[in-house]
Formats: structure tokens, sequence, C-alpha cells
């Protein structure tokens, strides 16, 4: 449903370069709110695609197969549409297909991620059951009513406008449908996976800036805004470093 390298070498001062770039632009748009944020503002500018998809094999990879157990369990949701929202190289779309048989939409506005990605899931043997989709988060282009959950992790932090994206998020649920939203390690893993994956982000310094985190208070007015009234904000068992978002979007009969 969150790495500056420490030297600058090339590829960091190119990101650096787009995501100033992509500041400046933002700052001289007479409508920021309207107009399709550039791709160096939604995805993750500390990194390129392939540099993030080594971290995510390297550091990440055990995460997904629990992440993928733990929604079959809360939420019994094992066949339908799923939609992995900022999917990168789509660990967690594919962890989903192996543990349910849901259909998987894995989402990015990076088209190099998804090239990616799209290796992913043929390496996997799921390209029947998880498709890439080029879009932005802020007008996802999926139909109203679409998906039975959707999923993020790690991308919450590079949203230019959270309340467009969780309206978006919304829109496209089904009735009864469920979204979990956040970016932390979830609540199946060990404790000594965890730690050993806290060690190595400390150690490496992975994970979002900090001027773009995200407190419990803001997100809670971010979903208040978004017309989402009813939802969960908690943290992973035990840890204060990860935090999720998770509503259900309400059935017909229970709407006012």
């Amino acid at each position: 449903m969150t790495l500056t390298p420490r030297l600058l070498d090339r590829p960091a001062l190119w990101a650096l370069l787009a995501a100033l770039v992509a500041l400046s632009a933002a700052a001289c748009s007479p409508s920021p709110e309207k107009a399709a944020p550039p791709a160096a503002a939604m995805a993750n500018p500390k990194y390129t695609a392939a540099q993030f998809d080594e971290i995510a094999r390297r550091v990440f990879a055990p995460i997904y197969p629990y992440l993928a157990e733990q929604m079959k369990q809360d939420y019994g949701i094992t066949s339908g549409i799923a939609v992995d929202a900022g999917s990168g190289p789509a660990y967690w779309a594919i962890a989903l297909a192996q543990t349910t048989d849901l259909e998987i939409r894995a989402l990015d506005i990076d088209p190099e991620a998804l090239a990616i990605a799209d290796r992913n899931i043929a390496a996997a043997g799921l390209q029947g059951r998880v498709r890439t989709v080029l879009g932005d988060i802020h007008k996802i282009p999926l139909p109203d009513n679409f998906a039975d959950l959707v999923v993020s992790r790690g991308s919450l932090p590079f949203w230019k406008d959270k309340v467009q994206a969780f309206r978006e998020i919304q829109r496209i649920l089904k009735p009864g449908g469920v979204a979990y939203i956040g970016g932390g390690l979830g609540s199946l893993m060990p404790a000594s996976e965890r730690a050993l994956i806290k060690e190595t982000m400390e150690k490496e310094q992975i994970g979002a800036p900090k001027e773009l985190e995200t407190t419990f208070a803001q997100l809670g007015g971010i979903l208040r805004q978004a017309g989402i009234p009813v939802f969960k904000l908690s943290h992973d068992e035990g840890c204060l470093c990860g935090g999720w978002a998770e509503f259900r979007k309400p059935a017909a009969k229970d709407r006012p």
C-alpha cells in the first residue's frame, strides 16, 4: 500500500536536478492542482527504476508475501480484482497473485518501472493474472467501482496531492472494497526478519525524505477531505516505524 546516496554520483545528480525542476515548475504554475504532475514529482526521485528494483529485491522482497497473506487473513478477499497503486517493480502485486486468485493491476507513473515490472511478472509466470497499467494516482485510468482491493506500500510520500489520490482510490473501489495504504512491514513478519530489514534501512539510509513524511494527524485530515470519514490508522505492531491507513468503501445499503 518509505535513499539518498551519500556521494553525489551521476545518477544521483540527475535525480536531484529532476526533482528541482519539478519543484520549480510546480511553484510557477498558476493552477498546479489541475495540472498533471511530472513523473519526477510522482516517482521516487532518489533512485532510478533499476536502482529501486535492486533495493526492492535485496531488502524488501521478504515483506510482500507476508503482506499478501495479511490481506487474505484480514479481509478475506481472495478473488476479484486488486490494484497495487504505485507498484514500482510489482513485487506486492506478484505476491498477491501467488497467494490468492485475484487479478492484479500494477499501476505506476514511471514507464521504466513498469518495464521492469513486466519482466518480473513474466519471470514469475503470471502474465495472465498481473498486468501493468501506466497511470497517475491523481487520475487513475480505471473505471469507477473497479477493484475489490487497493494496496500501496511506500508510494504515499511521493503523491503530490494526497487528497485527490485518496479520492481516486475511493472512486475505483467497488462498494464494500478495501484499501490498505502505507509504508510499514505489516503485522505478520517475524521480529527477526523485521529487525534485519530495519537495520539495513538505517545503515543504508533507505526511505522517503523526512520532509515528505505525513503524520497520523495530517493523514486523518487528508482522508476526511477526500470524503472518507470512516478509516483506521495504525502502526506495525510493536514498532512506530511504519504507518497504514485502511478503509472500506461503503456498500450501497450502508450509504446515507
